[in-house]
């Protein structure tokens, strides 16, 4: 959704437009206004890390296109579902609500990616965090574990930063800053929302 979309629709609804009423539209409206900003901006620091560690989206997209490495989720954890998200493409949802420091399910089995290590999605804020198991190995199954409270039908998101440290990355915020500044620039879609990141 655009700056000028989103304008357009808070003003048709601030104007009470539409068969339910001002006050109702409004209130139905306005988190969704709310909620596309926070889905570029995670769209926005997702760039942002790829540019701090010099990953194009294209490396990015083949490894989350591998299929060698996936197993099935593990049995006992049927509250965590995939599907569509309003992020990017699938994610990784909560069917109950998960407390601060629980684990969420497995993501990584002996080398081979659950659900959960394939579908979470990046956010600049996010749910959960991933947790190596042997802190010695970076190999080592890892868990997917919830950082604050997280209710029933929410996103699960993680930082892939964290995961990208764990995995050996490094990350050059100057670098990124840079690149994404430029990027910002030159593209419309996100201008204005560069004073949310700098």
């Amino acid at each position: 959704m655009t700056k000028h979309s989103r304008q357009r629709m808070r003003q048709s609804v601030e104007n009470g437009a539409g068969k339910r009423g001002p006050r109702r539209a409004k209130a139905e409206f306005l988190p969704l206004l709310s909620r596309a900003g926070e889905v570029a901006s995670d769209r926005i620091d997702f760039l942002l890390m790829l540019a701090e560690a010099g990953l194009t989206e294209e490396w990015m997209q083949s490894i989350t296109n591998q299929t060698a490495d996936l197993i099935p989720m593990p049995a006992g954890f049927e509250h965590v579902s995939v599907r569509k998200s309003p992020v990017a493409g699938v994610g990784l949802f909560t069917n109950r609500s998960i407390g601060a420091g629980e684990l969420i399910a497995p993501a990584r089995r002996d080398r081979m990616r659950a659900p959960p290590g394939r579908y979470t999605n990046h956010a600049r804020h996010p749910n959960a965090r991933m947790v190596l198991l042997n802190q010695s190995d970076n190999t080592s199954d890892m868990d997917l574990v919830a950082t604050r409270q997280i209710e029933a039908g929410d996103e699960v998101f993680i930082d892939y930063r964290q995961i990208g440290a764990i995995q050996g990355f490094a990350f050059d915020r100057e670098k990124g800053l840079a690149y994404l500044r430029a990027r910002l620039r030159r593209d419309d879609g996100y201008r204005h929302l560069e004073s949310t990141i700098f």
